[in-house]
């Protein structure tokens, strides 16, 4: 397996900012707070004005602080043309312990911004999760799949991922 940790910030020293883009408040990711006003799927971060730019961005808390989009978390491994508000999706790491004597459970989710995945964009994350060995799980209009190593691919089937909340 290829290591994706080569790949990043660290290593090259090229460092991004979101600069216009905002597709993580916009309402695609996970469940949380920010400040007093909650955020999930379909309902955009409180603190987005009326042109989707975030309002506290100097003085936003750790959940904004320290999320990491790949886009920005790899500017080697990712094109510049793979930052989420050109290519329509967000793509996160991801880590779930199943066991405590064992490493995570490492994969990359793949989240639509709004509208289908183009295949361009898809078929460059297959590829590259792939040559990489990441497992993933994607979307397709809404609708999750999933590929990945045996590891994986058990947890996907049973019943502690059924009843894990998800996206």
């Amino acid at each position: 397996m290829n290591n994706p940790e080569d790949y990043t910030i660290e290593k090259y020293g090229k460092i991004r900012t979101c600069g216009s883009c905002s597709e993580c408040c916009k309402g695609y990711l996970d469940y949380g707070n920010i400040f007093e006003y909650k955020y999930a799927p379909k309902v955009p971060c409180h603190y987005l004005d009326e042109c989707k730019h975030c309002t506290i961005h100097k003085d936003r808390p750790d959940v904004c602080r320290d999320y990491q989009c790949m886009w920005l978390f790899n500017p080697v491994m990712f094109p510049e043309w793979m930052k989420p508000n050109l290519s329509g999706v967000i793509i996160s790491n991801r880590d779930i312990v199943l066991d405590e004597n064992e490493p995570p459970l490492h994969y990359w989710l793949v989240i639509e911004c709004g509208k289908k995945i183009r295949p361009e964009i898809l078929n460059w994350i297959l590829t590259n999760s792939h040559f990489l060995g990441i497992n993933i799980q994607y979307q397709i209009d809404g609708v999750d799949y999933y590929i990945g190593d045996k590891r994986f691919n058990d947890y996907i089937m049973s019943d502690s991922f059924k009843h894990r909340q998800h996206i």
